[in-house]
């Protein structure tokens, strides 16, 4: 009798650990749609941020037509991240596993920009993580206090 009052906890359990379905690979194209959209909107507030795209004229249309202020770039970048999630999922395919985070890595690097484009300052060293997803080496008799002072005497 008392296998009965467990057999529907059983059936749960099993049914909680049976496997999720893979995720879907397809779901990063619009991610990267819109993040070249947003990369090109960049590019209308700093024209050296895109040296050149040879992708859809659509794409560089709906940049023009969405017009977004540096801020909306950024919150664009940020909100796809956000839709990323922190980890990468268990694609089946490891060149899906790649894209994913190169987009995670490109959209990061974008956010930075747009901080920066409005007046945001990083050390050497932060901008470097930043933008290019790179810690500079260390060498004795550097820090990064000497680092930020490169950063400050360089122009944007």
């Amino acid at each position: 009798m008392t296998h009965r009052r467990w057999l529907p906890l059983v059936v749960a359990a099993a049914a909680a650990c049976r496997s999720a379905p893979p995720p879907d690979g397809a779901s990063l194209d619009a991610v990267a749609r819109r993040y070249v959209v947003l990369a090109l909107g960049l590019g209308q507030h700093s024209a050296s941020y895109i040296d050149a795209f040879y992708g859809p004229d659509s794409l560089r249309e709906a940049a023009a037509r969405d017009s977004l202020s540096i801020a909306g770039v950024r919150a664009g970048a940020e909100s796809l991240l956000v839709a990323l999630g922190d980890t990468v999922p268990a694609y089946p395919d490891s060149m899906v596993r790649l894209r994913h985070r190169y987009l995670r890595t490109q959209l990061g690097s974008l956010a930075a920009r747009a901080r920066m484009l409005a007046g945001e300052r990083f050390s050497f060293d932060e901008e470097a993580r930043a933008l290019y997803a790179a810690t500079p080496p260390r060498h004795p008799g550097t820090s990064e206090r000497s680092s930020a002072s490169i950063t400050a005497s360089r122009c944007c």
